[in-house]
């Protein structure tokens, strides 16, 4: 092992006897030290540690306390090293690693019924490590891996949830934060035509789409709010990434995001959600920045005509809308303020 780490043990040229016994070697290791402590652990009766409330404890982080907690979640650290001795190709390794992280999600939800949490704990994360791992192993250098782990981060979220166990929520949201990176690594980079239904818009597409989900998953409403914040963010950059590609694109990025901002406007108004009706005419602010700051230049004249006629029809249906929308809520506390003060005068006679 000493020799591999140094480099000057290669797998791919060594001799076959050394690199059997590396891998009995790996094998038995896992097994002795991981597979036979965790098997022990689970057929115990005795709980490690009692069922905790819903929300952040910090008795959860102290999984790497006990033998069988660390070496369990050593399980990653172990698949790295035998995908080096065992030259298998990426998707039969890949799905090797599915499994056993199939293996520990099934492992960790048992002992949570029998309030192991902190095993419970231990086991679940190596069972996101590897389930990463995985993915990473069979889609490596695609884009599509990136919606595949932002999906996983979503189990991982509503696995957290069901459990009320903050490990794993922690860990999906780290898992959320890699993907927000790895797609505003493709948002910022380049277009690629045809726009919109290539393989890069439709994985960023996919996680955009699946961070909004998320926001119904997390424990806190400031949580929520940051992920709908986010995902609308990369809505309105996925749009300018690659509309901007075509003829007149600019145009087309306009007029997507005015759409956008009608959509949360409308949502916002109907739903009497004012967080939402607030971002929606912020996101129309920006619209209108944008047509004099960057289309009066970029456009030809027809299209800046054309802009400005669909602005003024945007404004113009706002101003009948709010007054309908707000005129209600209005009106019923007016009548309510009135009857309530009606019910404390005194009558007369």
């Amino acid at each position: 092992m000493l020799a591999f780490a140094r480099g000057q043990l290669d797998p791919i040229v060594a001799p076959l006897v050394d690199v059997a016994v590396m891998q009995g070697g790996l094998l038995f290791g896992w097994i002795t030290t991981g597979l036979l402590p965790l098997a022990r652990a689970i057929s115990s009766a005795e709980p490690i540690s009692t069922r905790s409330s819903p929300g952040f404890r910090l008795r959860e982080f102290t999984i790497l306390r006990r033998p069988e907690l660390a070496l369990s979640t050593a399980a990653p650290v172990l698949a790295i090293l035998m995908s080096e001795f065992w030259q298998l190709g990426r998707f039969p390794w890949g799905g090797i690693e599915l499994i056993v992280a199939v293996g520990y999600a099934y492992a960790s939800l048992y002992l949570n019924g029998r309030e192991a949490r902190q095993l419970s704990s231990a086991l679940g994360l190596a069972a996101v490590v590897l389930g990463a791992m995985a993915v990473l192993t069979m889609f490596s250098g695609e884009t599509v891996s990136v919606s595949i782990i932002s999906a996983e981060a979503l189990l991982v979220m509503f696995w957290a949830g069901r459990v009320s166990n903050s490990v794993l929520r922690i860990a999906g949201h780290i898992l959320f934060v890699l993907c927000g990176m790895a797609v505003a690594d493709i948002i910022l980079g380049e277009g690629i035509l045809p726009p919109l239904v290539n393989t890069e818009s439709l994985a960023a597409l996919a996680v955009i789409a699946i961070f909004f989900a998320a926001s119904y998953l997390v424990s806190h409403r400031s949580q929520a709010d940051l992920y709908r914040l986010a995902s609308l963010v990369g809505l309105l950059l996925w749009f300018l990434r690659d509309l901007s590609e075509v003829d007149n694109g600019q145009a087309l990025v306009s007029m997507a995001w005015g759409l956008t901002a009608i959509a949360l406007i409308v949502a916002g108004l109907m739903l009497r959600a004012e967080g939402v009706r607030r971002v929606g005419v912020a996101t129309l602010l920006i619209v209108v920045v944008k047509l004099f700051v960057v289309d009066l230049a970029a456009l030809d004249a027809i299209w800046r005509i054309i802009l400005f006629l669909g602005l003024g029809a945007v404004l113009l249906l706002a101003s009948y809308l709010f007054p309908a929308f707000f005129r209600g809520p209005l009106a019923s506390e007016t009548s309510e303020s009135d009857g309530t003060s009606s019910e404390r005068m005194p009558h007369d006679g």
